[in-house]
């Protein structure tokens, strides 16, 4: 049964692993392996031609293409054309396909089977030139990293915030660095935390206006490539002063969990084991997480989120570590990323990423793990 791919933007990780082509949209469809085919625009049509894997590129022209109110029935018309040239009358599609898309194309009497599978395994298992693309990626974010902890190194305290000369330093400014270095190695970000205390709390809030002396700062960067398209995904907690005996002992139990992670990371190994492994880890050390079986300290600072999870073309995929069964196997890359939080206080997390093999986890980080600026700026 050929299968049809339609893409929901430049960021539909599925359409760009099967066709190779970054689009707005796009039609891709595969009738087997070696004799796949995509249609685009007449003005993407070269473009496409240049960066396309598919043996056969067209113009959506050829295949019907007609304007129309409705984008979904366009589409669906365009791809009932192209399967009836081929006698094709059902196809597969991922469980991610707009319900506008399966509904027009059954109005074209197109049988759709939903394979929830879909490039699960083959973009799980990642091949020497996917992890050379996510080490760059790690490499750019761990440069963008170094940028952001060099400025806080530099810093000055004045009223309790940090300085550079008359400038004060803030959440924008640090992410406006992270850009700029990353964009200088080859690599972008959509997004880009650099989170000051309290709302560091917030396992996914950004950062926003000035940062303050002597409290947790989480630099949690994730760039792609800007011609692979694969992720890395960095994070380091620094301070900038003195760090309070809180954050320290905080700082230390999420090092330490973070290593035993690491230090059990092979195939074969259930991820559910890695995960509550560091829970247990937290709980030792008096701290506490939202995992049912290791309730720990409620009152402090807890460990709210899962272990890690798998990168490549999206910065979230399979497999992931957190508290549900699912066995590493060789050619994953993942992270691992504890963290400690609480609100009005703050939060700490250290993350890294790295490739699954047979005989433990090879580690694509370089950076240190300490909270001490100065580390970095060597």
């Amino acid at each position: 049964m050929p299968l049809l791919l339609i893409s929901t933007g430049e960021g539909d990780a599925d359409f760009y692993y099967a066709s190779g082509f970054p689009c707005e949209i796009a039609l891709y469809l595969e009738f087997a392996q070696g004799d796949d085919l995509l249609l685009t625009y007449t003005t993407e049509v070269e473009r496409a031609v240049r960066l396309s894997r598919a043996k056969v590129v067209s113009d959506r022209l050829e295949f019907g293409w007609t304007e129309g109110h409705d984008q979904f029935a366009s589409w669906a018309k365009v791809a009932a054309s192209a399967l009836k040239s081929r006698g094709a009358t059902s196809v597969r599609v991922a469980q991610a396909l707009p319900v506008g898309y399966t509904h027009a194309l059954n109005a074209l009497g197109v049988d759709i089977a939903i394979d929830n599978e879909l490039f699960v395994v083959r973009r799980r298992h990642k091949g020497e030139d996917e992890v050379a693309a996510i080490q760059a990626a790690q490499a750019a974010g761990e440069a963008a990293c170094k940028a952001v902890i060099s400025e806080l190194f530099a810093a000055e305290v004045s009223n309790g915030t940090l300085w550079r000369g008359a400038l004060q330093l803030t959440s924008e400014y640090l992410a406006i660095q992270a850009s700029a270095m990353a964009l200088d190695l080859d690599h972008r970000f959509n997004e880009i935390v650099i989170a000051g205390s309290p709302g560091c709390a917030m396992t996914h809030f950004s950062g926003h206006g000035a940062l303050r002396a002597d409290a947790p700062i989480v630099i949690d960067l994730f760039p792609y490539g800007r011609s692979s398209r694969y992720f890395g995904d960095t994070t380091r907690t620094v301070v900038a002063g003195s760090p309070s005996k809180e954050f320290i002992a905080a700082h230390a139990a999420v090092l330490a969990a973070h290593q035993r992670g690491i230090s059990m990371i092979r195939a074969g190994v259930n991820a559910r084991d890695v995960h509550h492994a560091i829970c247990e880890t937290f709980v030792e050390a008096g701290f506490g997480t939202n995992t049912a079986e290791f309730g720990g300290n409620r009152e402090g600072p807890q460990f709210s989120h899962g272990t890690g999870h798998g990168i490549g073309l999206a910065i979230h995929e399979d497999p992931y570590l957190r508290d549900m069964d699912w066995t590493l196997e060789e050619g994953d890359v993942v992270t691992i990323e504890p963290g400690l939080y609480l609100k009005g206080w703050g939060g700490v997390r250290i993350e890294d990423a790295g490739l699954v093999t047979t005989t433990g986890f090879n580690n694509f980080n370089r950076l240190p793990y300490g909270h001490d600026p100065a580390e970095y700026t060597s």
